[in-house]
């Protein structure tokens, strides 16, 4: 039969009484089986008939909440790169998938809408698509934070919104269309310093 512990004793050994009420209980507090390796220890002459209960590891139970308490740290998020940064970032990552035609456009003190616009061409519809999902994966990395995809189904111009870097991914045929660049540079008086050619 079951010991009980009594107020006193669990005063003056509460590791020990801890012990004692795993022992009792029908299942463990967390869910999770500590000591996988231990088997399922049979409890018999209780007049409840209670059912088989895991071994379980006290130091292991401390080691596992010592870790999760301590797990937020180490998830801390990276802090957001400069907009220079996320640009070299970008063009770094589109010259990697042999991307053509990369313009990069400041846009800092002109437009609100973000300090650098890059514009790129890929030669199908499955190259924009790859620019873009490596593009997405590289700022994530980076600790770019709310990147913002559009056009992904159909991957004929692609859009991408990391903050102060927007990017603009292209079939030939369908830049040639919109000619984005013409919109951008026409009203900017000096564009020449504006338009970059990678």
């Amino acid at each position: 039969m079951m010991t009980a512990i009594s107020a006193r004793d669990r005063d003056l050994n509460p590791v020990g009484a801890l012990q004692a009420d795993y022992a009792s209980s029908a299942t463990h507090p967390t869910g999770v089986d500590l000591d996988p390796d231990a088997s399922m220890a049979l409890k018999s002459g209780s007049s409840t008939g209670s059912s088989p209960q895991p071994n379980v590891d006290m130091g292991s139970l401390e080691t596992a909440t010592f870790a999760n308490s301590h797990a937020p740290a180490a998830l801390k998020a990276l802090p957001s790169p400069e907009p220079d940064a996320v640009r070299d970032i970008v063009l770094a990552s589109l010259d990697d998938d042999r991307a053509t035609e990369i313009v990069s456009i400041d846009l800092a003190g002109r437009s609100p809408i973000a300090d650098f616009m890059i514009i790129a061409n890929g030669a199908s519809t499955r190259q924009v698509s790859a620019m873009a999902q490596h593009i997405r994966d590289k700022l994530s990395d980076a600790g770019v934070k709310q990147i913002r995809v559009e056009g992904m189904p159909q991957c004929d111009w692609v859009f991408i919104d990391a903050g102060d870097v927007v990017v603009n991914l292209f079939r030939p045929e369908v830049r040639d269309f919109y000619q984005l660049e013409k919109m951008w540079l026409e009203p900017m008086e000096d564009s020449s310093r504006s338009l970059e050619l990678v």
